[in-house]
């Protein structure tokens, strides 16, 4: 993660189908929602195959294809679905996919962006270096490579050996550096002289109520998660063998839409004001 960032310029070194695949088998175990696995992937090697590919690609990264040993292109399946009795057996899940086609392309998207950065830690993990691509024509290239299927291409990413002389990470770290003290400067403010009193100390800890803030954040998403997919979630509590799914669907809305802002309603009197209701300066 911190030798190398995307590649432009590549080795002339060949990269294996032996060793795609082992990038491909260790990619495929990684964790995507139902177990769904929307991505497909496209290995591109052939001087026929990037024939097909450079017409869709914009001319800045025309070279890095024509050099890269291998350009993969990453779709994802919007009939991910069909393949859910096999990939995940714990329920017939198929059935919440096919009749709400914007809860399917959201998940095939989503989950098809996942599978794609994980086949770049795998390349990364054995040895290869890796140069994701926006800039290109989406519908050419599924003209191109997918007439008949069901998918759609989402992005490419070159694969090899990369040119360590044509790049440098020194011109990129003071950029870095300054992203890095303006996020702890978000989150860790620097304490502000305040002026004391004998009634309530104050205090400069902001890092627990902000904290709070950001638990009870996390409990309204996944609340308003399940509230858009109420049938989906008591699906998953009765796959789970527990009883009255709907019973638990409607505790778990409850606590956290409710429970997880409340927990976020005590903070300490130095940042409300004292118990009589004083704001102090």
């Amino acid at each position: 993660m911190s030798k190398r960032r995307r590649n432009h310029a590549w080795q002339q070194k060949d990269v294996s189908d032996e060793l795609l695949n082992q990038v491909f088998d260790l990619a495929k175990w990684a964790p995507t929602s139902l177990n769904s696995l929307p991505a497909r992937f496209l290995f591109v090697k052939s001087k026929a195959a990037k024939a097909k590919l450079i017409p869709a690609l914009s001319e800045t990264n025309v070279p890095q294809v024509v050099a890269a040993p291998v350009t993969v292109v990453v779709p994802y399946d919007k009939k991910f679905y069909d393949e859910l009795p096999t990939l995940f057996p714990a329920f017939d899940a198929r059935p919440l996919f096919v009749t709400n086609p914007a809860l399917s392309q959201a998940t095939a998207f989503r989950n098809g962006s996942l599978q794609g950065a994980y086949l770049m830690l795998a390349a990364r993990a054995l040895g290869l270096d890796v140069g994701p691509m926006s800039g290109f024509d989406n519908a050419k290239v599924d003209e191109a490579f997918f007439q008949g299927k069901s998918w759609k291409s989402n992005f490419l990413c070159n694969i090899g050996y990369g040119d360590a002389e044509n790049y440098s990470l020194a011109a990129r770290a003071s950029a870095l550096n300054k992203l890095a003290r303006s996020f702890e400067g978000f989150f860790l403010p620097a304490p502000v002289p305040q002026r004391q009193s004998t009634e309530c100390p104050v205090t400069n800890d902001y890092v627990a109520p902000f904290g709070r803030l950001l638990i009870a954040g996390v409990f309204l998403l996944s609340g308003l998660g399940k509230l858009a997919a109420p049938a989906m979630t008591q699906a998953y509590i009765a796959s789970t063998g527990l009883p009255l799914p709907i019973a638990g669907f409607l505790v778990a809305i409850v606590m956290e839409i409710w429970g997880g802002p409340a927990s976020a309603g005590r903070l300490p009197y130095d940042l409300r004001g004292d118990r009589n209701g004083r704001i102090h300066e």
